[in-house]
């Protein structure tokens, strides 16, 4: 699963239960570390010596 649709997923999320993330402390630190987490996937893969676990 893409970190992108785990974003999504959690934006979808945050609607469907009407918490938006900027009305809710929690949900903003979780959405923030999961781009965080997404960014840091992609420079890991960007500086990687494997050929396969490059950014496609």
């Amino acid at each position: 699963m893409r970190c992108s649709s785990l974003l999504a997923a959690g934006v979808a999320l945050s609607a469907i239960i009407r918490a938006y993330p900027l009305a809710s402390a929690w949900l903003t630190a979780k959405l923030l570390a999961l781009i965080a987490y997404s960014g840091a996937g992609r420079v890991a893969a960007a500086f990687s010596r494997d050929p396969v676990a490059g950014w496609r």
